[in-house]
């Protein structure tokens, strides 16, 4: 693995905001990525602009937006052009207006689709809102006129119609198709149940009731779960990341004996409690 540095040893910031402002200032405190998708040769990553921080699991974002690099991951350029915007005034040109609907998208989790699209999981700022579904053509991903939205039933134009598809709070969100399931897998933490997956034969759903691989005693502060790309085996690969620490940790559990069907809306019951799994260990770096 590698990243772009600033300094030996160091990484640097490689997506700025599109209001030009330095991080922490009162308007935009931050850039943070929350997706990320190659289209041919270029990669794209989906960020958001925080606003404030609320409550633990809340926070005010004032859009999200495309960032393109054709070095791959280099440098970034960004495009005023593919912001969501979720708050009036910002003042930024070229940047679209707000649009009913654009709250619904200010978090993403894009899949690579074997028909030609390009599918995108948003959900709203923080980790309390589900999940819809929007779709593009690559060759259009900076077009936001481009894209389309399920909304429960039909793919159309406009945003503010789409549907939940992933209902409950939806936290930061992974999602891709596992070969060893036959299904897609959706992953996020939940506030109750800690990690978790569903699983469904469609993105746009039904989608499964959860099943809960770490729950928050077994792993404190959790929060983050993402799957690694090319894990789509029995073994299901994946990071997390805890508050205590700040630090990623990358885990993998056993899918054996976890197929379950898509139409099946029941949550699972925590293996952890049932004694069905536990957590074998972790292993920090020296010093941790």
């Amino acid at each position: 693995a590698s990243s772009p540095l600033g300094a030996p040893n160091f990484s640097r910031q490689v997506i700025d905001g599109l209001l030009g402002l330095p991080p922490g200032s009162p308007i935009e405190f931050t850039i943070i990525p929350t997706a990320g998708v190659s289209v041919g040769t270029d990669q794209y990553a989906r960020f958001m602009s925080v606003r404030s921080w609320g409550t633990p699991g809340n926070w005010t974002t004032n859009y999200s937006a495309l960032a393109r690099s054709t070095d791959n991951g280099e440098t970034w350029t960004t495009d005023p052009a593919t912001a969501r915007v979720n708050i009036a005034g910002l003042g930024i040109p070229g940047i679209p207006a707000v649009a009913p609907g654009n709250e619904d998208f200010q978090q993403s989790a894009f899949v690579p689709g074997a028909d030609g699209w390009i599918y995108e999981f948003g959900t709203p700022s923080g980790r309390f809102g589900p999940a819809r579904l929007a779709r593009v053509q690559g060759a259009d991903i900076n077009d936001l006129s481009a894209y389309e939205y399920w909304d429960g039933s039909a793919w159309g134009p406009d945003i503010g119609d789409a549907a939940p598809v992933i209902p409950g709070t939806v936290s930061e969100l992974s999602v891709q198709w596992n070969d060893y399931l036959g299904k897609y897998v959706a992953m996020y933490t939940e506030p109750t149940r800690g990690l978790v997956i569903r699983q469904a034969d469609n993105l746009e759903g039904p989608w499964s009731g959860m099943q809960t691989l770490l729950n928050q005693a077994l792993l404190p502060g959790l929060y983050g779960g993402f799957m690694h790309p090319w894990t789509d085996g029995r073994y299901l690969h994946f990071v997390v990341t805890t508050w205590n620490r700040y630090n990623v940790i990358y885990m993998r559990t056993d899918l054996n004996g976890m197929q379950m069907s898509s139409t099946n809306s029941i949550d699972g019951p925590d293996p952890a409690v049932t004694g069905e799994t536990r957590l074998v260990g972790i292993s920090y770096p020296e010093g941790e």
